[in-house]
């Protein structure tokens, strides 16, 4: 691939709940962007838990994948909290440049003689050639002519933020609580890894990806979902946590095949394996900071609402 490598496979795939809502610069242009400060609410919730059962205590924190530049930032308490792990969990080490690009190669597009020009109708397939190939230079010609739907449509907001100097993209804190586990010599355990995460979207039958890449661009055009992305960035920059509960029952409420499709299997299904993940990983042992998207928090089948189903006291540690 040309110019696709480990940060827009990340960017693209881990922060999906957030970056599927970004249009292209036909639908951006022209609007204003407040970079949201972090500490902006006089009221700050937060999304550090500390998790406890039969006398052991480990840490849940919901991160934020990607965004503005503070979005990186991450108070003093929960960066001291990391630094005194004995083991860190993240969905996946974004790090590991070598298995971002063997998971794209192996999984991001078609095998054999079918195409893309076959799954998207031939208005997207020119406009996103145009991004993608000519103006971004992301992808080569032959690699986009096979590429898979949802492969394209991760991309998109990657590619036309970085061409069009969209200030949005940048490593969230994922990539500092990384960092923090390799400069305090702490083991790094990942709780997916990108390699499943990229075979999980792959795995869609064809006529289910055709339909959520259809919806998902009927969605960018439409302005419908354009705003939750400075939403949730706002409030996790902001830690309040009840903003973002507020803003995932407003998406929830949406009936469109991609906002079925993406609260049912990216994240209702995954909040299953991390719920199984954190109370295995925890049982008898203390020590443990756990970082997932912090959408995988939020709701009735959240992190934080299954792991007191499972007899564990969750505490928010408030600011």
């Amino acid at each position: 691939m040309k110019n696709l490598k480990n940060l827009f496979f990340f960017l693209a795939f881990l922060a999906s709940q957030i970056l599927f809502s970004i249009s292209p610069s036909v639908s951006h242009a022209g609007t204003e962007v407040t970079v949201p400060q972090k500490g902006a609410t006089t009221e700050q919730t937060g999304f550090l838990f500390e998790i406890e059962k039969n006398g052991f205590k480990s840490f849940v924190f919901g991160t934020i994948h990607t965004g503005f530049s503070p979005a990186q930032l991450m108070d003093a308490r929960t960066t001291q909290i990391i630094k005194k792990s004995r083991r860190i969990y993240v969905e996946a080490d974004i790090s590991d440049v070598a298995k971002s690009d063997k998971a794209i190669e192996d999984e991001g597009f078609y095998k054999g003689d079918k195409k893309l020009a076959q799954s998207i109708d031939a208005k997207n397939y020119d406009l996103y050639r145009s991004i993608l190939v000519d103006r971004g230079q992301f992808l080569s010609i032959q690699e986009y002519e096979i590429a898979r739907p949802w492969l394209i449509a991760m991309l998109i907001p990657i590619a036309d933020s970085l061409v069009e100097s969209y200030p949005l993209l940048k490593f969230g804190s994922d990539i500092k609580i990384i960092k923090l586990s390799k400069e305090y010599v702490i083991p790094l355990i990942e709780i997916e890894g990108i390699a499943n995460q990229a075979q999980f979207f792959s795995s869609m039958a064809d006529d289910v990806e055709r339909v959520y890449f259809s919806s998902y661009v009927d969605l960018v055009k439409n302005k419908i979902i354009y705003g939750r992305i400075f939403k949730e960035i706002s409030a996790w920059t902001s830690s309040d946590f009840e903003s973002l509960e507020n803003l995932m029952v407003d998406a929830r409420q949406k009936k469109d095949a991609y906002s079925s499709f993406y609260f049912k299997n990216v994240i209702d299904e995954r909040n299953k394996k991390f719920i199984k993940m954190i109370a295995n990983a925890s049982n008898n042992a203390s020590g443990g900071f756990f970082a997932v998207g912090c959408e995988h928090l939020a709701g009735v089948s959240g992190v934080v609402h299954g792991l007191r189903d499972r007899g564990y006291s969750v505490k928010q540690i408030k600011y």
